[in-house]
């Protein structure tokens, strides 16, 4: 290969890289995540919320779960590595377990480890503004 392809090839990686971490940048890890609603019918709150926060050099997730009767919001420490996010429920709130997801641009995409279902809660207000 001579020196004008060498060149090329180096620019092409450098744009290549420069375009994959600004596609990585566009993900903010903070955030409101909720499929939370009010029920018309049963006159209650549905759904869960997510709120990732970022504070004393920790991550941390407020989590909040209603089917009926709304459940106190429990604030827990999470590990983030990238766009991947652990945390885990207390056992005092049955049914959930560790969390394991992805954030993305537009939703928090996961599974709780008791739970059967892959939730999708859509990045936006909270139910409470």
């Amino acid at each position: 290969m001579n020196r004008v392809g060498i060149l090329r090839s180096v620019a092409l990686v450098c744009i290549v890289s420069m375009a994959a971490s600004a596609q990585k940048a566009e993900v903010q890890e903070t955030g409101v995540f909720s499929n939370m609603r009010y029920d018309e019918e049963g006159g209650d709150a549905l759904g869960m919320e997510i709120h990732i926060l970022k504070g004393g050099g920790s991550v941390w997730v407020l989590f909040q779960y209603a089917e009926g009767p709304i459940l106190e919001p429990v604030l827990v420490k999470a590990t983030l590595k990238g766009t991947k996010i652990l945390f885990r429920i207390p056992k005092s709130m049955e049914g959930f377990g560790e969390f394991t997801g992805t954030i993305q641009k537009a939703q928090l995409v996961g599974k709780f480890s008791e739970q059967k279902e892959t939730i999708h809660l859509k990045r936006g207000k909270s139910y409470w503004q």
